[in-house]
């Protein structure tokens, strides 16, 4: 089914400073190439700059579409999560409309559905279990 990558076990934040790091040690170990060379053959220093420049108006674009796309998925899924918890509630209200052996049970499963939604939330790595198990658990409430 759903297979996690290490970008998504790792927080945002972290990505966020590994790439930094990745940015200004590679702008660092141009600038020191450049001196260097620059020791052997007397040139101006606007080339770098306009490199510096360049690479840091390419890393504000690259970090412009990240924020752009994390906002889009985080939009998507508070919807899909409030739309799930509309229908769990629509659920529960309806079984008081059913005769009652049958309303406490379907109750009870709700309530074992609900609590394996919100223990799937703490541990993404067995996906596939915890979709077997919801799955068991709707079949049972039809």
């Amino acid at each position: 089914m759903y297979k996690l990558n290490l970008l998504d076990t790792m927080p945002l934040w972290v990505t966020l400073l590994l790439l930094l790091a990745i940015i200004l040690l590679s702008v660092r170990t141009g600038v020191g190439f450049a001196r260097r060379r620059s020791k052997k053959q007397q040139e101006d220093e606007a080339p770098i700059n306009t490199l510096v420049g360049a690479s840091l108006a390419l890393f504000a674009f690259i970090l412009a579409f990240t924020f752009g796309m994390a906002t889009n998925r985080f939009d998507a899924r508070k919807a899909y999560l409030l739309e799930e918890v509309n229908s769990i509630e629509t659920t529960w209200l309806r079984t008081d409309l059913i005769a009652e052996p049958h309303s406490s049970q379907i109750k009870a499963l709700l309530v074992d559905y609900v609590d394996l939604r919100v223990s799937y939330q703490n541990k993404m790595d067995q996906a596939n279990q915890f979709i077997e198990a919801s799955n068991t658990i709707q079949t049972k409430i039809w």
